[in-house]
């Protein structure tokens, strides 16, 4: 377990002898850290009291507040009745008719509301209607316009029984889906495409967490699972049932000794989260719920270049900023470091995340895609420099020069980084240096690993192990941090260093060639053959007028929209090129504010 308060992680072991230490306190304050890693690694400890559960409020209520919170429960519900969002409930006779699933008929329907209209708000919606019920929906709480739309709702109440295991079908359950995971993700899907449904589910939830006879119950638990669920997704557009939603929490969570109690304050934080950071695109991934079924944020490893991980927490609203931050802080990155940013990396597929991104929508996203395809790979949270700005670096941070350094080598190994063979040999053996350490009378052959670890696939097989030992012995007085420091300084000299590089197709004019590289950074745009270091044509921001993304293709207008020389590539990530030119630009035109301000 890990300390709430002291900086203290305690482990208690299973030991088969009696005579073996058992328990091993560490002072340390990265308590958070090993608490990550270690449910990370082992998911049976990820239900362990640390540092990332979610905070109790203890509160002492008088019982006319108590009163009060309920009072505002009652104005909530007025205020829905008033403003006509509830459909008014159908008594039928007494009988074995009122126990069938029966649904009453369009015009007895018709006649009996209009019987009632005049009836009082509590005479016409009774605690009944509000209150907890083992009962399947004849129809949905709230007025939904539309046959399908008001079938799907009773079949989201009819998820919310099975999920509680009142019934066993007739809601949107998939067989084989034991814990109930594809249903939760379902329904919550629908809460996402339909604002109707949304607010009809959340009533829903509300009503089968009110009246509990048992706040400490299974059957309640599970309510409260799926409703902390929900609020941790999306939140009701309704004002009225916003409104209604904050009350009932209030009044819930005011005994946080109960687990309901404990739910109730998780789930009024998670609201407030979802409206800071607005609704999430996807429902919620397989790891985020057995995460916040259990009032914990999301664990999830985040990945250098290096290919060191660290494992971190963050809530189900937080964005791609917001990480960023906390990956920054907890490695040890001065916060003005800027240009970093998160990328999603699954096998070849590499996409840049924007700062607004909700991180827990990609992990939902390649955990389907993964499924859909049968696929064992798995998504791997990248962290890494994308926005070049010059100086590029203070060199006086090591953890920024670090994070720099293993991105250029990766930018060599993956052929983002244009060399000649002598130079392949230079930076190879600058590598050994580090890996191999001071050159002795090794074979040649020894090479091999860091060959392989160097230098892009095509270069492998015609580099000479021998030539890298000779140009090792030469180098072989430098420290392993300044072989670093060279390879880096010699990746920098590079006139279009910091460029991100792009593998384009064109057939647009002959006058280029057909595969190039689309090189971007801050100077602008660079067309360039592949794998030559100087680029065929040069474009500033100045002279781009146009640049269009479609799915598969982007077309770059410059100099003139009328008169000026039009580009087609063909690309899949149009989008990740339209992105940066215009983060770049943004860049250049708040430097050019900021220097106009200064001159006034």
């Amino acid at each position: 377990s890990v300390d709430r308060e002291d900086p203290v992680v305690l482990l208690n072991m299973k030991v088969r002898n009696p005579e073996e230490q058992k328990c091993f306190i560490f002072e340390t304050p990265q308590k958070e850290d090993i608490a990550n890693l270690v449910a990370s690694y082992s998911p049976l400890h990820s239900k362990w009291q640390h540092a990332g559960e979610a905070k109790i409020r203890r509160f002492n209520m008088t019982e006319e507040e108590k009163l009060k919170l309920y009072d505002e429960v009652l104005t909530a519900r007025r205020a829905l009745a008033e403003n006509n969002l509830l459909q008014r409930p159908v008594e039928t006779s007494s009988g074995f008719l009122t126990t069938t699933l029966r649904k009453p008929s369009k015009e007895k329907l018709m006649r009996l509301k209009k019987q009632r209209e005049n009836l009082p708000y509590d005479k016409v919606f009774k605690q009944s209607f509000w209150s907890y019920s083992k009962s399947r929906l004849s129809q949905p709480i709230s007025i939904i316009i539309g046959d399908e739309l008001e079938d799907t709702a009773c079949k989201m109440f009819q998820s919310l029984l099975i999920h509680a295991s009142i019934e066993k079908s007739g809601g949107f359950e998939i067989e084989g889906d034991e814990h109930h995971v594809g249903m939760i993700q379902l329904v919550i899907s629908k809460c996402l495409e339909k604002e109707a449904l949304c607010n009809e589910f959340y009533l829903q939830c509300i009503k089968q967490t009110t009246d509990q006879p048992d706040p400490n119950s299974r059957l309640n638990g599970q309510n409260w699972r799926l409703m902390a669920l929900l609020c941790s997704i999306v939140v009701p557009r309704s004002k009225e049932i916003l409104s209604y939603l904050m009350a009932h929490l209030r009044k819930c969570s005011i005994d946080s000794n109960t687990e309901e109690g404990k739910y109730a304050q998780f789930c009024m934080q998670s609201v407030q989260r979802t409206l800071q950071n607005k609704n999430r695109k996807y429902p919620p991934s397989t790891q985020e719920i057995m995460c916040v079924i259990h009032r914990r944020k999301i664990h999830a490893r985040f990945y250098f270049m290096d290919g060191q991980f660290r494992a971190l927490e963050f809530d189900s609203a937080a964005t791609v900023e917001e990480v960023v931050g906390t990956v920054k802080e907890r490695i040890g990155l001065r916060r003005e470091a800027q240009g970093f940013s998160l990328f999603e990396v699954f096998g070849q597929l590499e996409r840049n995340m924007l700062a607004s991104e909700k991180v827990a929508d990609a992990i939902f996203k390649w955990e389907k895609y993964a499924k859909s395809t049968g696929s064992q790979r798995f998504l791997k949270l990248t962290f890494k420099k994308r926005v070049f700005l010059k100086p590029y670096l203070n060199v006086q941070d090591k953890v920024e020069f670090g994070l720099l350094f293993n991105q250029a080598i990766d930018d060599v190994v993956n052929d983002r980084f244009p060399i000649s063979y002598d130079e392949g040999v230079y930076l190879t053996a600058l590598r050994a240096q580090v890996l191999l350490g001071p050159p002795t009378d090794r074979p040649g052959s020894d090479y091999n690993s860091v060959i392989d670890s160097t230098l892009p696939k095509h270069m492998r097989q015609p580099m000479q192990p021998d030539d890298v030992a000779k140009k090792h012995r030469e180098i072989g007085s430098m420290t392993g941090d300044e072989a670093n420091l060279s390879f880096y300084d010699f990746v920098r000299q590079w006139q279009l260093y910091g460029s991100t590089i792009f593998e384009v197709l064109q057939s647009y004019t002959a006058t280029l060639p057909k595969n190039l590289w689309l090189a971007v950074n801050e100077q602008g745009i660079h067309i360039m053959k592949r794998r030559d270091k100087e680029p065929l044509v040069t474009y500033d921001y100045r002279n781009i007028v146009n640049y269009s993304p479609g799915l598969k293709n982007l077309m770059i207008v410059t100099e003139s929209l009328t008169r000026g020389t039009k580009f087609v590539f063909n690309t899949s990530q149009a989008s990740q090129i339209a992105h940066l030119i215009r983060d770049y630009t943004h860049v250049i035109v708040e430097k050019q504010r900021r220097a106009a301000s200064r001159h006034r």
